[in-house]
């Protein structure tokens, strides 16, 4: 048995039109959940004088992105032990999409600060919380500044 089939080569090619039903479904994020936020930092180990971008997610409890900006955000640090890192946080952007980002700038060497962020008030409760170890680098050998024994 055979079979014949009267179909030219670009439209076996191409994938049928999707089915519609002619209704639309709507995802409405709920309210911000502190457990299914996300926080994360894009280095974990810097260099003296780097920096790294810190990137805050905010979700619903059922892990939707709350889709809209505007709320109050808080980045923060907290020192690392025993002799501690120093870092700055600045450069604050609200992405007006749920997202929120700054900036981590390593200014001393140390033990790890671990980054936190607090929405509306709100400790995102971010575990593992993000750290960042920052250390000294000797950097290049130099002529000029170096000595032979």
């Amino acid at each position: 048995m055979s079979a014949r089939i009267n179909a030219s080569a670009s439209e076996m090619l191409e994938p049928p039109a999707p089915a519609t039903c002619g209704r639309t479904i709507t995802v409405v994020a709920g309210p911000f959940a502190p457990d299914s936020s996300t926080l994360t930092l894009a280095a974990r180990t810097l260099t003296l004088g780097d920096s790294a971008i810190l990137w805050l997610a905010t979700r619903d409890s059922l892990g939707n992105t709350l889709g809209q900006g505007g709320r109050a955000v808080v980045f923060s640090r907290r020192r690392g032990r025993p002799a501690p890192a120093s870092g700055i946080i600045r450069g604050f952007v609200d992405h007006q999409d749920g997202r929120y980002s700054a900036w981590y700038v390593a200014d001393s060497a140390g033990a790890a600060d671990t980054v936190t962020a607090s929405v509306d008030g709100t400790s995102a409760h971010l575990r593992p919380a993000p750290a960042v170890t920052v250390i000294c680098s000797a950097g290049a050998p130099s002529p000029a500044t170096s000595r032979s024994r």
